[in-house]
């Protein structure tokens, strides 16, 4: 065999080779910049609370999907661009935590054909505690830029304080059967936090509808309701029960959603019987 017939044997297939790996190589810039904005966007919103910037991520027919594991379940909560919006502007109220950082780990970038598929482990570190989702988005380009088009994302692991919670089965099982029991002993006010921590959001915020529905109810349950409001996709409801909450216990402790500081800020002003009357 020749010189230059080796040589071809040799660089014809290394330059196939090449082309195959310079045509891959393209497709992954293009993947890896879907998924660049994807993580710079949840940055933005969890770190800085840059509403605009967040939101700037979403397709206008997205969902965002929050559930208790990689399959679909029963409990999954479905939410709409418009709801996303809303959760986020609940979310990123008012400033950031001093000292909440966002990180990746175990992230996996996959073109399928127009889309792009990205996972990836999430832990929001806050001073006081930590939680780790695992995430799934799909992308597409939507004139010219990389829009999410779908995000499933689940809880792995939470810390609150000295308490650590995993996820997995087990766990679910035992949140379930808080629900059960408080349940089958018609403590509503218990039942709706079990449901909450069972993150069984739309069933959290039914029974605390219901449980509110007296003029009796305690200032904490009308808390619990707008939080399971929020959870839920209902934002607006959040408003009245977070005023509500006020209106009887100005003293009572509420989260840092945008509902509950507005409510503390109308009805801390207001008398409490004007309030009664929203």
């Amino acid at each position: 065999m020749s010189q230059r017939a080796l040589g071809a044997l040799i660089v014809l297939p290394l330059c196939a080779a090449m082309m195959a790996c310079g045509g891959l190589s393209a497709q992954m810039v293009a993947a890896n910049a879907a998924r660049d904005t994807v993580m710079a966007a949840q940055r933005a919103g969890v770190e800085r609370h840059d509403l605009g910037f967040y939101m700037n991520q979403w397709a206008e027919d997205a969902e965002m999907v929050l559930g208790r594991g990689h399959a679909h379940g029963r409990y999954d909560r479905v939410f709409t661009q418009g709801q996303i919006e809303m959760h986020a502007e609940q979310r990123f109220h008012g400033n950031a935590p001093p000292g909440r950082k966002l990180t990746f780990s175990d992230v996996t970038t996959t073109p399928k054909g127009k889309e792009v598929i990205v996972e990836w482990t999430a832990t929001l570190t806050d001073p006081d505690g930590y939680e780790v989702t695992r995430d799934v988005y799909k992308l597409a380009k939507i004139k010219g830029h990389w829009k999410v088009k779908h995000h499933r994302y689940w809880p792995l692991k939470t810390r609150i304080g000295a308490d650590v919670y995993e996820f997995g089965v087990i766990e679910w099982q035992r949140r379930d059967r808080e629900v059960f029991d408080h349940r089958r002993k018609g403590d509503r006010r218990l039942e709706v936090v079990a449901l909450i921590e069972a993150y069984r959001f739309l069933e959290a915020h039914d029974v605390a509808s219901k449980a509110t529905e007296g003029k009796q109810a305690p200032a904490l349950l009308w808390v619990m309701r707008g939080i399971a409001a929020v959870q839920a996709g209902e934002v607006q409801d959040a408003y009245k029960a977070f005023r509500a909450a006020v209106a009887r216990n100005p003293k009572v402790g509420l989260p840092p959603f945008k509902a509950a500081h507005e409510a503390a800020l109308t009805v801390r002003k207001a008398p409490a019987t004007a309030v009664d009357k929203k």
